[in-house]
């Protein structure tokens, strides 16, 4: 059985994820062009709606699991290449 899941850059970011009327900060721990796994996410379901913001950009995007405080969302629309370099670079300067 093949593995069809999309590999993930490796990241450390923090974005804030807002859903309902509140706002979390959240740390992007990797993306891909369709998605990302975040961790800090509060008790929020699967099927949540969620837009992530950082650096005057937002990101619609559904939860589509969650264990404890770590999550995966899937983009409403894929992000570009370009954008998950942006946010690898980033996430270097963060850790720096």
């Amino acid at each position: 059985m093949k593995n069809w899941r999309k590999p993930r850059a490796p990241a450390r970011f923090s974005v804030t994820m807002r859903t309902d009327g509140e706002a979390h900060r959240v740390v992007i721990v990797n993306v891909h062009e369709d998605g990302a796994g975040i961790y800090g996410v509060p008790h929020l379901e699967p099927g949540t709606a969620v837009d992530l913001t950082f650096l005057h950009h937002s990101i619609p995007a559904l939860i589509m699991w969650r264990h404890r405080y770590t999550a995966g969302v899937k983009f409403d629309t894929p992000i570009s290449d370009k954008m998950v370099a942006r946010i690898r670079r980033l996430s270097r300067s963060q850790a720096a």
